[in-house]
């Protein structure tokens, strides 16, 4: 299996690659003409950041692979909780996580078919104009380049749907768990709050009465007792304030890592994603407006801007919850009951250390330069048009 594999992931490579080197040979040999370079542009922004997350994945398949083991061990255990709040929250969140993984197999088999179908054409024309070392406009040249360029389309945009589905489903997973911390904060008075109870398995793998998400109130999603992490934190012998803050801090912790690490591994793929998408909605807006009584050019436009949009607002939405959930841990402290405990001189040091440390949002790291948040998102889409307007403007003028 693991030889058939191999092969299997060679030949998508190789047409990945084929389908990139001829279009980069199609946009040195039409440079001159602005309506066909932008094009081009748009179609090499777009595989660039797919080949470099394929090479990023394959890299670091093992890091992902310890992540994932590291971010989903505690969740396994959120989901064998006994709290109504907590697994109300968890099957919302699962439910919302399948709806935005089957948008994006839809929009990319939409993608698809508007790209190799739709997009008007003359005879013996390609739907994406390319170069090849030999004549497309006859068979079977024709079909062999059109198979090509529909599998690397194919394979390419299921690819990116696959890869952002996992990266962003562990972004996720923290957020819940920065969220399940928070409340964790808030009941560490012993006599006040109970421990939560894990049961024999999860919930979300066991049959149970279907979950009306629509009639979720947010009353529904609160969390009541103070929730273990670990198996080994379900009871603690000689309960105290101390202690259950004491498993928030290292909780707190080991998801500081965990992000750490996120960023360590998918860093470059953020800062790849956040170029081709700025370039993407520059070069369509431009080609757009340069070929504005053409249904070709709308088609397209529309085409491009919904691919680069829907990447962008994804990781930005995901990146601005995660930053929400870990400034919220400094208000959450702050009403943890502190102020009843002074008469331990450890609370006094517990409360400064942890507070400190929630000072510093957790983010997403698109490389040094940017946090993946909507801020970000709106300032993307500002320099886009910033661009886009200082080529409409250099373009007239000449």
């Amino acid at each position: 299996m693991r030889f058939l594999y191999l092969i299997y992931k060679a030949i998508i490579y190789t047409i990945i690659m084929i389908f990139f080197s001829t279009l980069f040979a199609h946009l040195v040999l039409n440079y001159r003409d602005l309506l066909v370079a932008t094009d081009d542009a748009c179609y090499l922004a777009g595989i660039s950041v797919i080949i470099f997350k394929l090479y990023n994945f394959n890299k670091q398949h093992r890091k992902i692979k310890d992540l994932i083991e590291e971010v989903y061990r505690p969740l396994d255990v959120l989901s064998q909780s006994s709290d109504m709040g907590l697994q109300t929250l968890l099957k919302t969140t699962l439910f919302y996580e399948r709806m935005l993984l089957y948008f994006f197999i839809i929009l990319a088999a939409f993608l698809v078919i508007a790209l190799m179908v739709f997009v008007p054409k003359t005879d013996g024309e390609l739907p994406i104009k390319t170069s090849f070392p030999f004549d497309t406009t006859i068979s079977p040249g024709h079909e062999i380049a059109m198979c090509l360029q529909t599998a690397a389309i194919t394979f390419g945009l299921y690819s990116i749907v696959a890869m952002d589905s996992l990266a962003i489903n562990i972004c996720r997973c923290l957020s819940i768990q920065l969220l399940t911390l928070a409340s964790n904060y808030e009941k560490c008075i012993v006599h006040v709050h109970d421990r939560c109870r894990l049961k024999t398995c999860s919930s979300l793998r066991s049959p149970s009465k279907r979950l009306s998400v629509l009639k979720v109130s947010e009353e529904d999603l609160i969390i009541c007792k103070f929730v273990p992490f670990r198996k080994e934190e379900e009871q603690e012998d000689g309960d105290s304030f101390v202690k259950r803050f004491n498993l928030c801090e290292i909780n707190h912790q080991r998801i500081i890592v965990a992000i750490d690490e996120f960023n360590s591994i998918f860093s470059g793929c953020m800062l790849m994603q956040v170029f081709s998408s700025f370039s993407m909605i520059c070069f369509a807006g431009f080609q757009a407006v340069l070929g504005a009584s053409s249904k070709e050019s709308v088609l397209k436009f529309i085409v491009y801007l919904g691919a680069a949009m829907s990447q962008l607002v994804n990781w930005c939405w995901s990146g601005n919850q995660l930053i929400y959930q870990s400034t919220s841990l400094f208000e959450s402290q702050w009403q943890s009951g502190w102020e009843h405990q002074l008469d331990n001189h450890k609370v006094k040091t517990l409360m400064l250390m942890s507070m400190m440390r929630s000072k510093n949002p957790l983010q997403l790291r698109a490389g040094n330069y940017y946090s993946m948040s909507m801020h970000t998102l709106i300032s993307i889409l500002r320099n886009s048009y910033s661009f886009f307007a200082l080529l409409r403007t250099v373009t007239e003028a000449v």
